[in-house]
């Protein structure tokens, strides 16, 4: 089941990407390598990012750490709700900075739209 895609098919419909440097670029890489594979091989894949230090040893550790998990569908979806709460949280206190840091009272009036959109979960 986890090579088949459905993961990243759902990790892009409900995440799309990640904020931090390192994390965008293991999503981007594993979703470049299903797309030219059509399907992920651990193997394959970690002999596919071999040349790629950073990353190999990045994904390395995430394995090794993960190793003894079992993956299935209700642990993938308890994951991406948290990393959505996480972005969400992340996003509301970019915000309130803004908010404080604007001048333009219109500009504080869309920021300010959007932060209660953040927070009912829009």
């Amino acid at each position: 089941m986890m090579n088949d895609g459905s993961y990243i098919k759902s990790f892009l419909k409900q995440l799309g990407y990640f904020e931090t440097k390192l994390y965008r670029g293991i999503s981007n890489i594993i979703i470049y390598y299903y797309e030219k594979h059509k399907s992920i091989s651990l193997a394959e894949f970690i002999s596919y990012i071999s040349n790629n230090n950073e990353l190999y040893n990045e994904i390395m550790e995430i394995i090794n750490s993960n190793s003894d998990m079992e993956l299935n569908d209700e642990f993938f979806l308890e994951n991406i709700k948290a990393i959505k709460y996480i972005m969400i949280q992340e996003e509301i206190k970019k915000i309130k900075k803004e908010i404080k840091e604007e001048l333009d009272i219109n500009k504080k009036v869309k920021l300010a739209t959007r932060l209660t959109e953040l927070k009912k979960g829009v």
